[in-house]
């Protein structure tokens, strides 16, 4: 299986123009479409100059190779996030028409109002993460959410990621580390998934294309269930899982379970049509092999 791309609302930062009296400056924009080798991405421009997503210039089509790092929201200065999060809500985020790219960016802003302690209308209160964690929060919490919610989904997101700062001593066993790294099965998506749910708190599964009389099979993503609702996988599990220990870019660890979970899939259980009762879930039923989705 080939790295998944990157989810709506990750940041990309490019190489910029040369211009007189600046060394190709860093340019910064927000992922709104993604695939393996390009991503379509809406650059909304700084303070000083700040653009329209009605401006066909504003969105771009970008190499994978051009883009100099990754980030995400949480990452980048908290007034960048609001004041571009501010700019596109007056000028209609549905121009986008990118909806995951713009919830995952209006969280970010309203958690970065509560970093830079404004008095912003949209800021959550503490009483009401709070509320919808179910305990007492510290401003250590506080931080750690700030950092993890930019992927998350609020409020059931909340509770879920509270859930892995609780349990951040409760990590994978190492010897998972790369363990599908040659690929995987139903049978292994069953035995290193169940064991790093058991570990994390947290319902992994694997959806698979299609279910026929021989098993699951075609292309698969790993996903995150909160309360009913699938989370792409984010953060560094699944390089963890499908990167060789020998590769020197895989993550030394799985990071938080709270940073797993990703922005919300764009389908729902009605339209799993497979289920083996563990952790495996398929799109389409094909088991009389006449190749049409049920």
């Amino acid at each position: 299986m080939s790295p998944v791309a990157l989810p709506p609302g990750t940041i990309v930062e490019i190489r910029g123009p040369q211009s007189p009296g600046v060394h190709h400056p860093i340019e910064r924009a927000v992922i709104i479409h993604s695939a393996m080798t390009w991503v379509v991405a809406y650059f909304p421009g700084d303070a000083g100059r700040l653009a329209d997503p009605a401006d066909p210039a504003s969105i771009r089509v970008l190499s994978t190779g051009d883009v100099l790092a990754y980030r995400k929201f949480a990452d980048c200065e908290p007034s960048w996030v609001i004041a571009t999060w501010n700019h596109l809500t007056q000028s209609g985020p549905g121009l986008l028409q990118a909806p995951q790219a713009v919830l995952v960016w209006q969280h970010a802003a309203v958690l970065a109002a509560h970093q830079l302690e404004t008095k912003a209308t949209s800021v959550i209160t503490r009483q009401q993460l709070e509320s919808w964690a179910g305990r007492a929060l510290t401003d250590q919490d506080l931080d750690r959410i700030t950092e993890a919610l930019p992927y998350s989904f609020v409020p059931e997101g909340i509770a879920t990621i509270v859930g892995g700062l609780d349990r951040r001593d409760a990590k994978p066993a190492a010897d998972l580390r790369g363990s599908m790294a040659d690929g995987y099965d139903s049978d292994r998506v069953n035995r290193i998934l169940g064991r790093v749910g058991k570990a994390s708190g947290l319902r992994i599964v694997c959806v698979w294309d299609y279910h026929d009389a021989i098993g699951v099979g075609g292309d698969s993503d790993f996903y995150v269930i909160v309360d009913g609702r699938f989370h792409h996988c984010a953060g560094d599990l699944w390089r963890w899982l499908n990167t060789s220990p020998d590769d020197p870019d895989a993550p030394a660890v799985p990071g938080p379970p709270a940073t797993w979970v990703g922005a919300p899939a764009e389908f729902g259980v009605s339209r799993l049509r497979y289920h083996d009762g563990a952790h495996n879930h398929a799109i389409h039923e094909d088991i009389d092999g006449s190749g049409a989705a049920e």
